[in-house]
């Protein structure tokens, strides 16, 4: 290929369509375009009312603003402390799984 015919790509459209609706964020002065995401977040509590804490935790994460369905839960498992305080109580843990866009 010559200096004197570049060869030129062609640019699908459709990469562009609606990029203006598109949720943006700005960061250190430029624009960026939020992009969805599968996410999990671990759940754990071993005071008060372990089981409410739970639920209260899968409830605040449901309510955030950019979580999206579908929102999955799994079981809720007691397990025993590791590397915690001596008489540290068994904690119960579960995983929260979403769509994130951010």
């Amino acid at each position: 290929m010559s200096l004197a015919s570049p060869r030129l790509h062609s640019v699908n459209p459709e990469c562009f369509r609606d990029w203006h609706r598109r949720p943006t964020i700005f960061v250190d002065g430029h624009r960026r375009s939020l992009q969805q995401m599968r996410t999990a977040v671990a759940l754990g509590s071993n005071l008060g009312d372990r089981l409410e804490n739970l639920r209260a935790a899968r409830r605040q994460i449901t309510e955030l603003h950019r979580v999206q369905p579908p929102i999955l839960s799994s079981g809720i498992y007691e397990t025993e402390p590791v590397d915690c305080e001596a008489g540290a109580l068994k904690f119960l843990n579960a995983v929260v799984e979403f769509d994130y866009e951010g």
